[in-house]
């Protein structure tokens, strides 16, 4: 099985941004940079194997999981994850959302486990943050 999580964060209650996820998980067969299509992930993950960690012969059960397209990748799981400002925002509404289009898309309904992490008063903690304050 291999795990994709895409993330997204916003401090706007609209949650308009995590839209970006399903766009995101589009790349993995439809992108025009290969370094964000799934065949390139995977291939990447198997040189580690290969090479860093001297078992290649896990390579073929890693290069198994890669199809053509979402319906012929089923051991490929989507974890779309949007952290957001708690306070006045709809995220469950949001990632249903997210998580039909994805669906649509011709993700089973197995593959697609949307997360979505409230935090209060997120911009100033993402300030502090980027300000290295704690």
């Amino acid at each position: 099985m291999a795990i994709l999580q895409e993330v997204k964060t916003t401090g706007d209650s609209s949650l308009s941004l995590a839209d970006n996820l399903i766009s995101d998980y589009d790349k993995l067969f439809l992108g025009t940079d290969p370094n964000f299509r799934l065949h390139y992930r995977l291939w990447y993950i198997k040189n580690k194997l290969e090479y860093e960690h001297k078992q290649p012969e896990l390579c073929p059960r890693v290069q198994a999981l890669a199809g053509k397209s979402p319906e012929t990748s089923p051991q490929v799981v989507l974890l779309p994850t949007l952290v957001h400002e708690r306070l006045g925002s709809d995220p469950q509404t949001k990632m249903l959302a997210i998580r039909e289009t994805l669906y649509g898309k011709g993700w089973t309904r197995r593959a697609v486990q949307p997360w979505a992490i409230g935090l209060f008063d997120l911009n100033s903690r993402l300030l502090r943050l980027a300000m290295g304050q704690q």
